[in-house]
């Protein structure tokens, strides 16, 4: 039995906080260590379900887990098949301020795909960049925000949206 060569107890660790929040995080930091894997890779199998709102739920528990484990599955979770989630993801990122995911938000900004209309997804990538607040951020976000030809009214929100986030991060 078990998954991935590890045994599986149900029991042990199985405990009632009686839908108290203090009480309930009081006892997932004592049996973290223990369940940790499991809790991922159950995450991991909501993240394709069909119904969207188990995903974004899916989503925020990966965005509120401790440690990296969570933010990293975040950063991979950026591929999603579905368009909301990913968009979903990105303001998870920007919510738990994931620096890891920095280098492939500044991807999905980078990438030019004339293929694939993406200006919501951009849209969310500049202001999750903001939330995080990282200088590291500033290269991408100048380029985007000294952009001089702008043709379109959504391609002038993202410059417009990308001068904002560059005036936020130069004041922190």
């Amino acid at each position: 039995g078990g998954i991935g060569g590890y045994e599986i107890d149900i029991t042990t660790y199985a405990k009632n906080t009686g839908y108290d929040p203090q009480r309930h995080r009081a006892e997932y930091e004592r049996i973290e260590p223990h369940v940790l894997a499991l809790a991922m890779i159950e995450t991991g199998q909501a993240l394709e379900n069909l119904d969207a709102q188990v995903r974004r739920t899916a989503v925020t528990s990966l965005a509120d887990l401790p440690g990296s484990e969570g933010k990293a599955a975040l950063s991979k979770a950026l591929a999603h098949w579905d368009p909301e989630t990913r968009r979903f993801v990105i303001r998870e990122i920007g919510r738990a301020r994931a620096t890891d995911a920095l280098p492939a938000l500044v991807r999905i900004l980078e990438d030019i795909n004339f293929l694939e209309r993406n200006h919501e997804l951009k849209k969310e990538v500049i202001k999750s960049l903001e939330s995080i607040g990282s200088a590291e951020a500033l290269p991408v976000l100048r380029r985007w925000a000294a952009r001089p030809f702008v043709f379109g009214r959504k391609n002038k929100e993202l410059r417009y949206l990308a001068q904002r986030a560059v005036e936020h991060l130069a004041d922190s």
